[in-house]
């Protein structure tokens, strides 16, 4: 929101005023991988998830990059991570229909995809799922998502076994 000025914003942690040590209002590239449930129980949706997808696309900005993917009982990826909207469009009609949900095992994969991108490392990255609320064929754990460890190394060698 490039008319906010510093001003305008307030921090508080525990109802404690804090500093703002950095603020920015420019407007940054996004580099985000999305990820889309094609399992058994979007069926009946995937023509409301496909058109979200491709309008998310159209409003990518031009420096703005994207790479789409879809998880169902395997997680595959349909386009290189570009900022070629048309082409991110046109990934979209490639996404893969399968059966159980493996949610957690998609975010780790989108956030693996993001590690990897030198774009992410130059603007605000982000991996977005698009699901309905469990998961239940995932190896990976929200826990370990969510820990410091290196939870692609462990649910990498799990995924082996």
């Amino acid at each position: 929101m490039p008319d906010l000025a510093r001003e305008d914003f307030a921090v508080f942690d525990d109802g404690k005023p804090q500093e703002l040590t950095v603020f920015s209002n420019e407007v940054l590239p996004i580099t985000v991988v999305v990820m889309l449930d094609t399992s058994g129980s979007m069926t009946g949706n995937m023509n409301v998830l496909k058109a979200g997808a491709e309008q998310f696309f159209l409003r990518l900005l031009r420096k703005d990059r994207a790479r789409l993917g879809c998880f169902n009982d395997k997680i595959q990826f349909v386009s290189p991570m570009t900022g070629d909207r048309d082409e991110l469009i046109a990934s979209v009609q490639e996404v893969d229909f399968g059966y159980p949900t493996r949610l957690y095992d998609a975010i780790g994969a989108g956030l693996d995809e993001l590690k990897e991108s030198k774009a992410a490392a130059s603007s605000w990255s982000s991996p977005t799922a698009t699901t309905r609320p469990a998961g239940s064929g995932s190896i990976r754990c929200w826990t370990a998502l969510r820990s410091k460890r290196s939870w692609s190394t462990q649910s990498a060698s799990r995924a082996r076994r």
